[in-house]
């Protein structure tokens, strides 16, 4: 996961720390004094459109917060 993190997304040295969760499989990716939450869905219809709605809601409480809210990132999908 870490050569496709720096070879993908241009992280020089990303540290990497699996987090707690159900059915979604998130990491904390830092990188320098960026942080990141990568999210892996199960290849599900039903887990596809809720990341969908999950980045749609988190993209419209950016705009009405003023950045106070994370911005979702798309990436290509990769195999590991």
């Amino acid at each position: 996961m870490q050569k496709t993190l720096q070879s993908k997304y241009n992280l020089t040295s990303p540290k990497i720390k699996r987090l707690v969760g159900y059915d979604i499989v998130n990491y904390k990716v830092e990188d320098g004094s960026k942080k990141y939450i990568l999210k892996v869905y199960p290849y599900k219809k039903e887990e596809i459109d809720f990341a969908e709605a999950e980045n749609e809601i988190l993209i419209h409480l950016q705009k009405q917060q003023n950045d106070r809210f994370p911005n979702p990132i798309q990436i290509p999908t990769v195999n590991f």
